[in-house]
This record gives C-alpha cells, structure tokens and sequence, in this order.
C-alpha cells in the first residue's frame, strides 16, 4: 500500500511539471513570436534609414562629382595662368640675366683694379715690414750689447764694492773686535739676497724680453704668410679671369664666323635649307600630334578604368552593406535567441531542480517513514517467527516423547510396571528438559530496536 501511494504521488507529481513544462513552452513560443515582431519593425525600420541614408550619400555623391568638374575646370585655368606666369617669369628672367652680366662685367673690371690696388699696397707694406723687421734686429743687437755692458760695469762695482767693505771689516775688526760681528753677518746676508734677488729679476726681464721679441716676430711671420698666400690667390684669380675674358673673346670671334659662314651657306642653299627646314617642323609637328594622341589615348583609358573601378566599387560598397545588414539581422536573431533561451533554461533549470529536489525530499521523507514502520514490524516478525518456530519444535518434540513412550510401553509390558515406570519417567524427564542451543528463546528488546531504526 505504501509503494501504491508513493507511485500515486510520483504520478501526479510528473502530471503537474508536465501540465508546467507544456505552459512554459506555450509562453516560450510566444514569446519568441514576440522577439521576432519586435525584431522584424526593428528591420523595417532600419532599412527605412539605411535606404535614407543610401539616398543621401548619393546625393554626395553627385555633389562631389560636380564639385570635381568645378574644381577640374578651375585646375585647367589655373594651369594655363601658371603656363603663362612661368612664361612671362622666363622672359623676366632673360632681361634680369642680361642685366645681370652686363653689372658683372662692371664689377668685374673694378674688382680688378681694386684687386690691382691692393697688391701694390700689400707689396708696399711688405716692404716697410721687411726694413722694420731689419731695424728691430740691429735694435735688439745694441740692447744685448748694453746690456751686457751695464752687467759688467755692475759686477765691477760690486767687486769695488766688495772689496772696499771686506778691507773696511777688517780695518773695524781689528779695531772694534767682536762687537758688531752679529751686524755684519746680518748685513752680509741682506746684501747677498739683495744681489740673488737682482740677478733673478736680470734672467727673467732677459727671458720675458726674449718671448716677447719672439711673439712679435711669429705674428709678423704669420701676417706676411698670411698675406702672401692672399697675393697668390689674388694672382690666380687674376689669371683665371684673363683665360676666362680670352675664352670669351675666342667664343664671340667664332660666334661672328658662324653668323657669317652662315649667311654665305643662306645666300648659296636657301631652298634646300627651307625644305629641310619645312620637313623638320613636319616631322616634329606629326611627332608631336602622335605623342598627344597617344597621351589621349593613355588618359581615356585611364579615365575609363577608373570610372570603372569606381563603379564596381560602389557595387562592392553596396553588396557589403546588404550583405553586411543580413549578417547584422542574423547576429541579432541568435543574440536574442541566446539571451532568451539562456534565460528560458535558466528559469526551466530552475523549475525543474525545484520540483526534483522536492521529489527527492518526498522520496526521502516517504523513505524514512517506510523505514521507521519497518524497522517497527521487524522485531514483532521476528519474535512472531521464533514463537512459531519454538511452538513446533516443542510440539513436535512432545509428540516425539509420545511416540517413544508408547513404543516402549508396548515393549516393556513384559517386564515389571514400576521398573518401566521409573525408566520413562527418567526418560520423559531427561528429554524434556535437554533442549538444544537454537531453542532457548533469545529476550526481545523493543525500545533499543525503535530506537536503533
């Protein structure tokens, strides 16, 4: 009966979350035909402004090609006012060059003469450098030879000198003795620093006079080099530009030839030179007319491809943008199904471990009643089962004793009462009383079997 009721109860438990799980997806699908309605205007709407925006960006479009044929037009006539700026600025520049070499040539001439100027002022210069130069040599000899005289007369004094005190000492030495040889010695040494002193301060006025006379010279020196190297190149320029003026010259005489030579040839073959002349300019006309054909023909082609890349860029433009806004739909579409469905499993999830954890809580409980109820019944079966089974045991043990009983009162008639009397009841007394292990009855302990299911 219990199996019965927990089926029962399983049963309609499954009905409910199938009669649940039925109006779920009943919601689930209308939902879905709600997302799509909603996803569907949201198309609609969005290729409404897709093909506005479409339209507008045609719109630029042909404003930009208009704009380009403005701006192509205002390029052409700006080219052809540059064509003429840069031709005016050449004939400009012919008369600036012109001007230009005819200013050189004056300053050339005076650069020249100032060139010529100073060369003989620097030669002049040179010279009075050269005779200054020999002065302050025959100077500097007479300075070193006076010098050397006013060493000599000093020495000679200062031997006079010396001479002079050391015969005064001696004379105050054997007069005075001892008494002032403290103040001699003193005066001895002052006078002995004063000479090192004098002669030190002679070797360095001759060595500074000696660098600084060296100096001088080395400038001088390095000033005459200077100025010769000056010279030099000046010679060289001036020479350059004497080969350049004789090569001007040369130029100009062939020039005057060539002119005449060619007026002599122009007297003599005027028709051929004007039929050569003729073919030329045809030649370079017919050249000239195949090279802007040509350029045409390059530019047409190249203005065709382009007009063609341009169209099938357009064209690529406008299949990625459709192909584009069926994959943005699509994305949207499984965006949508994705949130809707994780959420419509979610939910479903949790519904479903709901009602499973509460089945699996109504087994368990169901369970643990069964199992309090039969650890009950338990020990009453068993102690129903051993009371049976000791019922039968002494029964048919008591019938036992009965049936020998009689067999041996059918035997032993022959013999004396008493004597049998006293065997059986030995006997009966003996066999009732030897029960075997397994029929002692074990004692029963209700509460502790209740309380251990």
């Amino acid at each position: 009966m219990g199996y019965l009721s927990m089926l029962s109860k399983v049963i309609r438990m499954f009905k409910t979350w199938h009669g649940a799980y039925v109006d779920r997806l009943q919601k689930y699908e209308e939902h879905e035909q709600y997302v799509q309605r909603v996803a569907l205007q949201m198309a609609r709407t969005w290729r409404y402004k897709a093909q506005k925006a479409r339209g507008e960006r045609l719109l630029q479009y042909h404003q930009q090609l208009e704009m380009k044929k403005y701006f192509e037009r205002w390029r052409y006539n700006y080219e052809r006012n540059l064509e003429r700026e840069h031709q005016l600025k050449k004939l400009v520049d012919r008369k600036n060059w012109q001007l230009m070499g005819a200013y050189m040539d004056s300053w050339k001439t005076s650069l020249l003469a100032k060139q010529a100027i100073r060369l003989y002022n620097m030669k002049l210069t040179g010279t009075v450098l050269h005779y200054w130069h020999t002065f302050t040599q025959k100077s500097k000899r007479r300075l070193e030879v006076c010098a050397a005289y006013k060493e000599a007369l000093s020495q000679r004094h200062v031997k006079s000198y010396f001479v002079y005190w050391v015969n005064m000492h001696r004379a105050q030495k054997s007069v005075e003795g001892h008494f002032h040889l403290k103040l001699q010695i003193q005066v001895l040494r002052s006078w002995r620093d004063y000479t090192r002193r004098q002669l030190h301060l002679k070797r360095l006025g001759a060595i500074m006079t000696c660098k600084v006379n060296k100096r001088m010279v080395s400038d001088v020196w390095m000033s005459m080099k200077c100025q010769f190297d000056y010279y030099n190149s000046l010679t060289e320029t001036a020479e350059k530009i004497a080969e350049q003026k004789d090569i001007e010259c040369v130029h100009s005489a062939l020039h005057v030839w060539r002119e005449r030579l060619n007026r002599v040839i122009a007297r003599r073959c005027y028709h051929l030179l004007l039929a050569r002349r003729g073919v030329r300019k045809w030649r370079q006309f017919v050249a000239r007319k195949k090279m802007e054909r040509k350029i045409d023909e390059e530019k047409m082609n190249k203005a065709v491809n382009h007009h063609n890349r341009k169209i099938c860029s357009i064209a690529m433009e406008a299949w990625l943008d459709e192909m584009k806004v069926v994959h943005h739909i699509q994305y949207r579409k499984k965006k949508l199904l994705n949130k809707f469905g994780s959420l419509w499993k979610y939910r479903v999830d949790l519904i479903y471990t709901a009602k499973c954890v509460e089945s699996e809580n109504l087994m368990k409980s169901a369970w643990r009643r069964w199992r309090v109820e039969y650890a009950k019944t338990m020990p009453l079966t068993k102690i129903d089962n051993f009371e049976t089974k000791h019922l039968k045991s002494t029964v048919f043990y008591a019938w036992k004793d009965w049936y020998l009983r009689k067999k041996r009162s059918k035997i032993a008639m022959k013999r004396s009462p008493s004597l049998n009397h006293l065997q059986m009841s030995r006997s009966s007394s003996s066999e009732s009383f030897s029960a075997r292990p397994s029929q002692i009855p074990m004692p029963v302990y209700r509460d502790n079997n209740q309380g251990n299911s």
